[in-house]
């Protein structure tokens, strides 16, 4: 009959917890993953659900502002979502998403306010650029 020693006993459950824990951490892996990437769907689906409504208005000779103002729809929708988001005025269940839906929006905003002032030097919270859009240069 065949007798493990104490060393040995002692050897196996230092591995097999050694094992269980790099379990649980690529379990904890797998999980952070998954959430980065509902994030980043998050994020780039809203920027772009928000630039196809920016181009349709465009394209048929309208800006993307508040009627009758020069705020631009998509920096108010962008921050709207990250206020509401930070003040959980969207539920805890939801703020998380709003908040990536936000930071999407704004960073694309960000983008192209950035690029408009590089291409122009002239500084304007309105992204979109009509005129280009009209011609069909873009920005």
């Amino acid at each position: 009959m065949a007798f493990i020693s104490d060393r040995d006993l002692q050897l196996l459950e230092n591995n097999m917890a050694r094992d269980e824990a790099r379990k649980e951490k690529d379990k904890a892996l797998m999980k952070r993953g998954k959430e980065k990437g509902i994030a980043a769907l998050e994020a780039v689906g809203a920027a772009a659900a928000v630039g196809a409504i920016r181009g349709k208005l465009e394209a048929s000779g309208q800006r993307f502002v508040v009627p009758g103002t020069d705020i631009d729809g998509q920096m108010l929708i962008g921050a709207g979502l990250l206020v509401g988001s930070t003040l959980n005025a969207f539920g805890k269940k939801y703020s998380d998403d709003f908040f990536n839906a936000g930071l999407g929006i704004m960073a694309a905003y960000s983008f192209n306010i950035g690029r408009q002032f590089g291409k122009t030097g002239k500084a304007s919270l309105v992204a979109g650029d009509l005129e280009n859009a009209l011609s069909g240069s873009g920005l």
